[in-house]
């Protein structure tokens, strides 16, 4: 896909699913993350090249006898590309390598997613600390 359709279907999904830069800007939620990795058909194994990671990362995953499921392997996967990427692993980010990898349900996938709870570390965050658990809740919110 050239660069100038890639920009095009970015853009038309971007104003079907009605999402602000703003919103597609903001690093993946740990929440979203979660939905995300167990609704995609992602072919996660290709991934990394896309979103500039190193396949050591897939081999790790691949060959770890922790790993069974493949929705577990591409939760882990995400994880560790959010680890790594950290402010980088956006939304914005992901859609654009899913399209690039001619993915485009998996990229409509992570649309509706972010459609359907477009702040959820923000909800998550504020229903924390008005139980005063923030504390104690904090690692959920990385």
């Amino acid at each position: 896909m050239s660069n100038s359709e890639l920009a095009a279907t970015y853009s038309s999904l971007k104003e079907r699913f009605k999402l602000t830069d703003q919103d597609l800007s903001k690093p993946v939620s740990d929440i979203l993350l979660d939905k995300i990795s167990s609704s995609l058909a992602l072919k996660w194994k290709r991934l990394p090249a896309y979103l500039d990671l190193e396949n050591t990362i897939v081999e790790n995953i691949k060959y770890d006898p922790n790993l069974v499921e493949e929705s577990e392997k591409r939760h882990q996967f995400l994880l560790d590309w959010k680890a790594t990427k950290r402010a980088a692993a956006t939304y914005e980010s992901l859609i654009l390598s899913l399209l690039q990898m001619k993915c485009r349900q998996d990229a409509e996938t992570v649309f509706e997613l972010l459609q359907e709870n477009p702040d959820s570390g923000t909800q998550l965050r504020r229903a924390i600390l008005l139980r005063g658990s923030y504390y104690n809740y904090s690692y959920i919110l990385r």
